[in-house]
Formats: structure tokens, C-alpha cells, sequence
């Protein structure tokens, strides 16, 4: 009996630890090399593979993001899913500046008046 109450926590541990790491894991919760930056439904896909880069003040990178509806909404959308992990965002027309710790990161909205469009994304130190 002891030796089955025992198997039983051991598999409940490791069905609890493997269900933790497939979920921290899981590729589609923040863009690839933005780690603190979530991608949310409103991204139809990436416009390329990002562009990463260290520098001797901290990492850089880019990438575009190709948007569902006008840029506008996915700019609002951001700041209420990244105020919540610790940015603060100022946003302006066609344009969103966060800031956190020692990290920027900055969305540009290139033709603020087309649906379906695109977002530039730029992570970079702060200065």
C-alpha cells in the first residue's frame, strides 16, 4: 500500500512538473527574441525572421509584425497587455514607447491609415 501511495505522488509530481514547463515553454506566448513582449492575437504573422543583435549597451532587436485590423487598436492592445509585466507606455499617434529597467521597446505603426497592416517593433537600451 505504501509503495502505491508513493508511485502515485511520484506521478502526480511529475504530471504536475511536465504540465508547468509545457505551458512556461510554449513558443506562441512571446515573440522570439522579445522575450518580455507577448504575442497576442492580433499578429497575422512575423514579416521576416527578427533581427537580434547585441551592442556593448545591451541587445537590439527588430521585426515586423503583420497586424489583423489598424494599427491603432493593436497599439492600445500592447499597452494593456504590457503595462501589466512592468512597462510603461506612452502612446502617441501611430507610435508606442515602453519603457522598463534598462529596456526600451518601440512600435511603430509605417501607414497608420490602412486596416491589416503592419507594426515595426524595436527593442533597444535605454539611453
Amino acid at each position: 500500500m505504501r509503495f502505491a501511495l508513493v508511485l502515485l505522488m511520484a506521478l502526480f509530481s511529475f504530471t504536475a512538473y511536465s504540465y508547468g514547463t509545457h505551458a512556461a515553454d510554449d513558443g506562441d506566448s512571446f515573440l522570439e527574441g522579445f522575450p518580455d513582449v507577448p504575442r497576442l492575437d492580433v499578429i497575422r504573422a512575423l514579416g521576416g525572421d527578427p533581427v537580434v543583435f547585441d551592442t556593448p549597451s545591451g541587445t537590439v532587436a527588430e521585426v515586423t509584425l503583420l497586424i489583423r485590423g489598424s494599427g491603432d487598436n493593436a497599439l492600445k492592445l500592447y499597452k494593456e497587455s504590457l503595462t501589466p509585466l512592468g512597462w510603461k507606455c506612452h502612446l502617441s499617434h501611430a507610435k508606442m514607447r515602453c519603457e522598463r529597467e534598462n529596456d526600451r521597446i518601440v512600435f511603430t505603426d509605417p501607414a497608420p491609415s490602412k486596416n491589416d497592416g503592419q507594426l515595426v517593433l524595436r527593442l533597444e537600451p535605454k539611453d
